[in-house]
């Protein structure tokens, strides 16, 4: 018996890679301003005890804003599997960031849908039978629709057409 091994590209990794790291720049920038601007606000009062005061104040308060900037972009933006590989019967899906692989046999797949997502942009969600839900990342609709054609098959054979 053959094996069938297809690779299939969802969303752009490259372009991921860069907002992403532009995002964490704007994200500790928001953080170095939030910093300086309660710092500020602590020492308008006083000479030196409320700038002291205001350090660990703004140093919290800079990492928790930096963090939910950062936060939110990944899990709106970035996050999902950005590619898979369909050996046989076996799905190994490819994570960016952090980069990981997860691999999962097509028995324990219970389904494999498209959803539509930001800005006329879609997502492919791979259903296990643990109840966990994998999706990818953000990609065209032509890419979703191409990726879930291959996939259903796989894991739902009875949606091959008859001959």
């Amino acid at each position: 018996m053959e094996r069938k091994v297809l690779h299939v590209i969802l969303g752009d990794p490259t372009g991921a890679l860069w907002g992403t790291l532009l995002c964490l720049a704007f994200s500790v920038a928001l953080g170095v301003l939030t910093y300086g601007v309660i710092v500020r606000l602590a020492s308008m009062g006083s000479m030196d005890g409320g700038r002291r005061a205001g350090r660990g104040a703004g140093i919290s308060f800079g990492v928790v804003v930096a963090c939910v900037a950062f936060v939110t972009f990944y899990a709106s933006s970035v996050a999902g599997f950005y590619d898979f590989h369909l050996d046989g019967d076996r799905v190994v899906l490819h994570y960016l960031l952090p980069e990981r692989y997860v691999t999962r046999t097509a028995v324990n797949l219970l389904k494999v849908e498209q959803e539509p997502a930001f800005k006329s942009r879609w997502r492919l969600a791979v259903h296990d039978v643990d109840g966990e839900v994998y999706q990818s990342a953000l990609a065209s609709q032509q890419d979703v629709q191409r990726a879930y054609a291959l996939l259903n098959p796989v894991i739902d054979p009875e949606s091959l057409p008859r001959p």
